[in-house]
């Protein structure tokens, strides 16, 4: 047994946390984090539509938007609401995560119009446009040509490339670099 193990097992560890403490940046960086998160959190809360909605229509979008969260991998579902004229933060957050990547995939060229909703009318509109999304054929290969990276840039709304505006051609590969006669035959010396 080597001494630190025997040294180990006399000292008591019940009770203590033998997990280091966070370091300095560490602690910045969370603390960076958590004010970023919160931040986005408050922005979201601040474009929560605003009208006159029943708890029915806003239901009725939320069924739409949870059968096109499916496409993006998403398992947690927008819990439905019981109270007339709350509008869940969720729900903006995943219609701005759709509406963003309809745009990208070039399937749509504006906005949804979530700024613009006023009624339940407005509503059913929108979980029209939804609902039609989340049979685009070309909506489902972008996002499965794009994988969980893309779905994760969408959530906190980093820009990324449309489909189609990368390159399609590949770089052509590049020879080796140009070699003199008296480099080539060191070379070839070199390996016999």
């Amino acid at each position: 047994m080597a001494l630190r193990d025997k040294f180990m097992e006399e000292v008591p560890t019940e009770g203590m946390d033998m997990t280091p403490a966070p370091t300095a940046d560490e602690a910045e960086m969370e603390a960076k984090m958590n004010e970023a998160d919160a931040a986005f959190e408050e922005t979201m809360d601040a474009g929560n539509p605003s009208g006159d909605f029943t708890a029915a229509g806003i239901n009725i979008l939320i069924d739409k938007v949870n059968d096109t969260l499916a496409l993006f991998g998403e398992t947690e579902e927008i819990a439905s609401v019981e109270e007339d004229g709350v509008f869940p933060t969720e729900l903006t957050k995943a219609i701005s995560m759709i509406e963003r990547a309809a745009i990208d995939s070039g399937v749509s060229d504006d906005d949804m119009g979530l700024g613009e909703l006023q009624n339940d009318g407005d509503l059913k509109m929108l979980a029209g446009k939804v609902a039609a999304l989340s049979k685009n054929q070309n909506l489902k290969t972008f996002l499965k040509t794009q994988g969980t990276d893309m779905n994760a840039a969408l959530i906190v709304g980093i820009e990324t490339p449309a489909a189609g505006s990368m390159d399609q051609a590949p770089p052509s590969p590049q020879g080796p670099p140009a070699m003199d006669e008296e480099e080539m035959t060191k070379l070839f010396n070199s390996r016999m």
